[in-house]
């Protein structure tokens, strides 16, 4: 099936992120304390699962994981009527929101934070990063600052790995594109 490596890698750290604000994912100076007992959620118990084969492994490695946390996801979500499955072409499945207009408050919401004129607590911070890396946002910011991060409190060491690591997949992935002289979809 296929996947995106960036959204696979912003859904891992929004699971990661989620189990901070829920207390699952505490860090600490010298380690990082993770509860591993299962959520009921396919993805987070799946990336729990291999998190809990390969305990010494850094938390900013399990960003760059190739599995693929989409996949995971997606079924749930269209489960629970957040998704609506559209069509399938090319090897591809399409969904959409069926929220739709409702969201706009919270796009606003979130590119002002991203462009420095709102301040929020840091769930709204951590989900206008991964809404940024993902370019669901049609905002004037180019890159979250560190400003901007730094409002994320104690997330701002995560929300920065997965900024960065976004930022790096991004950069690799127009370079592959230019390589290749083929649009991106």
């Amino acid at each position: 099936m296929w996947h995106n490596t960036l959204v696979d890698a912003v859904l891992r750290g929004a699971l990661l992120i989620d189990w901070t604000l829920s207390g699952r994912l505490v860090e600490h100076d010298t380690d990082i304390e993770l509860d591993m007992t299962p959520t009921g959620n396919p993805a987070a118990d799946a990336l729990l699962a291999r998190i809990a084969a390969e305990p010494e492994r850094p938390l900013t490695d399990w960003l760059r994981d190739e599995e693929s946390t989409l996949a995971e996801l997606v079924e749930t979500l269209v489960t629970n009527g957040v998704l609506v499955f559209t069509y399938h072409r090319l090897g591809q499945r399409h969904y959409f929101d069926p929220r739709g207009f409702e969201l706009l408050p919270l796009w606003t919401r979130l590119c002002g934070v991203l462009e420095g004129s709102q301040q929020e607590e840091p769930p709204v911070v951590a989900l206008a990063v991964l809404a940024q890396l993902l370019g669901v946002l049609a905002s004037r910011a180019s890159a979250v600052d560190d400003d901007v991060v730094a409002q994320a409190g104690d997330l701002a060491g995560l929300v920065t790995a997965i900024r960065d690591f976004g930022a790096g997949r991004l950069a690799y992935m127009k370079l592959m594109v230019a390589a290749n002289n083929t649009p991106v979809s």
